[in-house]
Formats: C-alpha cells, sequence, structure tokens
C-alpha cells in the first residue's frame, strides 16, 4: 500500500512539474494555399490556383508533446483575378482545427529551431456567391489535417515559424447532379497550405 501511495505521489509530482514547464506560444501567420483540388462546383476554374490566406494558433507545448488550436481563412478561394467575365462574386474558405503536435525535446532542441510535426482534424467551410444567383454554396466538412514545421525564438519572447500541412476533407455528403457534376460525385475538398508566422510566447 505504502508503495502505491509513493508512487501516485510521484506521477503527481511529475504531471505537476510538466504543466509548470508548459510553454504556451501564439502565432500569426500568412502564406499561399495551393494544389486545391474539390468535387464543389468550380464555376471559375480557380481553386486549382495559389491564393492568400492567414490565421491564428494557439498551442500549448510540453518537452515532447503539445496540442493547438488554429483558425485560418482564405478569402477569394473560388475567385480568378479580375476579368469582368468571372462567374463568382465573393467566396471564402474557413478552417477551424485541433491538433496534437509531437516535437524535437526541448532540452535537445535549447535556444535553436525546434522541429515538429502535427495530426489533427476540425472543419472546412466553403462559401461562394455567383453573379446568376442559381448555384450558391455554402458547405461544411469534417476535415484532418497533417504535417510539420520549425520554430525558432529570437528572444525570450519573439520567435519565428514555418509550417507546410495537408486539409482534406473527410467523408461528406452525396452531391446533387448538375450539368457540373456526376451523380455519384461526392463533397470533397483539399489542398495543401505553406506558412510563415511571427510566434509569441
Amino acid at each position: 500500500m505504502r508503495r502505491i501511495v509513493i508512487a501516485i505521489a510521484l506521477i503527481a509530482a511529475a504531471s505537476t512539474s510538466a504543466h509548470a514547464q508548459a510553454e504556451w506560444q501564439v502565432k500569426a501567420f500568412i502564406g499561399p494555399l495551393f494544389g486545391a483540388s474539390t468535387t464543389i462546383n468550380d464555376l471559375d476554374q480557380a481553386t486549382g490556383k495559389s491564393h492568400a490566406t492567414y490565421g491564428a494558433s494557439f498551442t500549448e507545448l510540453w518537452e515532447v508533446f503539445g496540442v493547438e488550436g488554429e483558425i485560418a481563412r482564405t478569402p477569394g478561394f473560388f475567385e480568378r483575378e479580375p476579368t469582368g467575365q468571372n462567374v463568382v462574386l465573393s467566396s471564402s474558405l474557413l478552417t477551424l482545427t485541433g491538433s496534437l503536435i509531437v516535437a524535437l525535446p526541448r532540452h535537445i532542441a535549447g535556444y535553436g529551431l525546434r522541429p515538429y510535426g502535427t495530426i489533427g482534424g476540425g472543419m472546412l467551410r466553403a462559401q461562394y456567391d455567383d453573379n446568376l444567383t442559381v448555384l450558391p454554396v455554402s458547405d461544411t466538412m469534417a476535415a484532418i489535417n497533417y504535417g510539420g514545421g520549425v520554430t525558432g525564438f529570437l528572444s525570450r519572447r519573439i520567435g519565428v515559424n514555418w509550417d507546410i500541412r495537408r486539409v482534406q476533407s473527410v467523408g461528406g455528403y452525396s452531391l446533387e447532379p448538375t450539368f457540373l457534376q456526376r451523380a455519384d460525385d461526392r463533397e470533397a475538398l483539399s489542398f495543401w497550405r505553406a506558412t510563415f508566422a511571427i510566434a509569441i510566447r
């Protein structure tokens, strides 16, 4: 019984110590979204082009593992450069995800660059309005994401981060057949994203 009590006390002490050493990071990022593919009506054939995306993430990181919450927005995801003949008037793509992080141990990285990998899930919301007002889109889909990056701090509080991720929808309902899609098509959307961020801890 005494050994059990001692073991529980040691585990509790280790847990408290790990929590005390946890590092909070807030990152504001921007970068290109590219390599997108979708079964959603792409009236202007624009999703395959590169689009600017921006957002913020909130991370709690221990010695090796961490957790992250992130929100990102990509305006104009379904739009080409203005030509006067575009069908889509306004559009956006919103992602909201939570992820598990596995990083190089802090005692090894020290004050240098600290690489990490990440995997998680959340949701995508795609929206656009067309000038014909006959095929508007407002879809929300479950999604997974995975990737990695590296963070380095220039001072005790301020650092920089580079990150690349793959985001793709999962599941998705069957789409109604139209002249632009088949009856067996299912709602799907995927893309790559590379970002640069300013990190604060």
